[in-house]
This record gives C-alpha cells, structure tokens and sequence, in this order.
C-alpha cells in the first residue's frame, strides 16, 4: 500500500463548533485504486460527532468553485478527546483510481458535535496549505461542484489517503 497527503503530526492545531469540510492538496506518487482515509481528529469534550473524507478534483493547480467531488469515504464518528488518528474506508464506486502525479484535493466533511464541544484537526503552519468551505452542511451528503465559499487557511492538514499501487507487480 502508498500514501499520498501529509502522514506527519502537525505542530498547530484549528478547533471549531460548526459544520466544515476542509482539504489539503495531495499528489500520489504512482498510479492506483484508493482504499482509505485518515486525518487527525479529536473533540474538546464528551460527546459524538460524524465524518467522512472527501477528495475533490484539481482544477488547473487549484481549487475552484468548479472543482468536482471524484469520491466519499464511508460515514463514520468518533468521540476521541486526545489527538487520534481517525481512518475510513472508500467502497464500492467510491474506491476511485488515481493517477501518478496529478493533484487531488483531499480531507473531510465533519457534523457539528453540538453541546457546545468543538472538533479540532492537526494541521502545518504553511500559508494557503489549507482550503476551508463552511457553508457545506453535514447532513444530505457532500457538495459537488465544491461551492462559492473557498477560504484559504494556513495548513495542510494532517490527512492521507492510502491506495494500492497499480504499478507494483505481485
């Protein structure tokens, strides 16, 4: 198995109480079939809340209003309150190719935990490593095209994809 995003523990962190989905750029380094999905996740306090992870096509080296959404983990939750590595599967049309060297937008869609408890992502301090979309809510599923609202943040956050290799021969 490969990975493709950023496998190492960030040294910031950005905590929220609403709805988001957030990614990072991502470029795998063969071609090959996704199988999961882990970002770093962790609540404030007791309680559950949903996600899943999104990757949304690259347009022109960038994300756009146009860029479309090529693949959902299966939903899942935690209730974790320390940093915790949080994986999904893709199944089923969702276990997408991905082709060497070409850019994806890869992160998650996250549900407001609620009771005033916040949800909170690892990330890297690099201008611009992050893209934001507040307005997309949980619930009904995940937008595509992305939408109007991109927001540029300081990232990339902590989230990878692991797919299998095509090229390697067994």
């Amino acid at each position: 198995m490969a990975t493709f995003g950023k496998t190492s523990d960030g040294a910031s962190t950005t905590a929220s109480t609403t709805d988001n989905k957030v990614v990072s750029a991502g470029t795998p380094a063969s071609s090959g079939t996704v199988a999961s999905m882990t970002c770093r996740l962790w609540l404030s306090g007791a309680q559950t809340t949903e996600w899943r992870g999104v990757i949304y096509s690259d347009d022109g080296g960038a994300l756009t209003t146009n860029s479309t959404l090529l693949a959902v983990t299966d939903d899942g939750s935690f209730s974790d309150t320390a940093e915790t590595a949080q994986t999904l599967n893709f199944t089923g049309g969702n276990a997408i190719s991905v082709t060497a060297s070409q850019q994806y937008w890869i992160g998650f869609h996250i549900a407001a935990p609620g009771g005033g408890v916040s949800w909170t992502m690892s990330r890297d301090a690099t201008a611009d490593g992050r893209k934001v979309n507040g307005d997309d809510v949980f619930v009904g599923g995940s937008a595509s095209p992305w939408g109007a609202d991109i927001t540029s943040l300081a990232g990339p956050i902590d989230c990878y994809v692991t797919y299998t290799d095509t090229s390697i021969k067994t």
